[in-house]
């Protein structure tokens, strides 16, 4: 919403339920795109170096709602 405007998040609510990396490769903002990828891979290297073991990332990123 901080590049798009308050209502884009609504805007790219699926019509189905998906999964959040389709879900996230669709976002319409390069930028946007980006600094969420940029921020999910950050989370997964801090998880990882937290507990040595590999990341599920699958615990923490449900499939997206479809509407929202």
């Amino acid at each position: 919403a901080y590049n798009a405007g308050p209502g884009a998040l609504r805007r790219w609510f699926p019509p189905r339920d998906m999964e959040p990396d389709v879900w996230m490769e669709n976002i319409p903002f390069n930028e946007t795109r980006g600094y969420l990828q940029r921020i999910l891979m950050h989370v997964a290297v801090y998880e990882h170096q937290e507990t040595g073991k590999p990341v599920q990332p699958a615990r923490w990123l449900p499939r997206i709602a479809a509407g929202g």
